[in-house]
């Protein structure tokens, strides 16, 4: 949520309390949500909007890390989607970046290196793709 506005919209306010209880009753139930250890993406996130932008080796981890969150929760609220279906329904709109977490896993290693795996036109296309998607 990037923005608090007054609503008078029953149904939206309904709708929105209704998913937060439900993330109450998660995280009352010792369930975590994994976004304790991420780093904040709005700088590298608002950066890349831009025409040739590129990442940093230690901003793709970080990117790596939020796509690895997004996987997990993707499959945490599939697995309890009976018990939290607002959850499950919001987390299941998660974009899939398997494909992009793997070429960056790749490609970038922990230390921020970048790894000799990742020949000079597969980084050009990992760019190319990380412009294209929308976290």
């Amino acid at each position: 949520m990037n923005v608090l506005e007054p609503a008078v919209d029953r149904a939206l306010l309904e709708s929105a309390f209704a998913l937060i209880r439900e993330a109450a009753e998660w995280l009352r139930a010792g369930r975590e949500l994994g976004f304790g250890a991420l780093a904040d993406p709005q700088g590298w996130l608002e950066r890349i909007e831009g025409m040739g932008a590129a990442l940093e080796p230690g901003e793709f981890l970080d990117a790596a890390s939020l796509l690895e969150t997004a996987g997990w929760l993707r499959q945490q609220f599939r697995e309890e989607a009976v018990k939290f279906p607002l959850l499950a329904a919001r987390a299941a709109s998660l974009g899939d970046f398997r494909d992009v977490l793997a070429a960056i896993r790749r490609c970038v290693l922990p230390n921020g290196e970048i790894s000799d795996a990742c020949g000079e036109s597969e980084r050009a296309s990992r760019r190319r793709a990380i412009r294209s998607r929308r976290i």
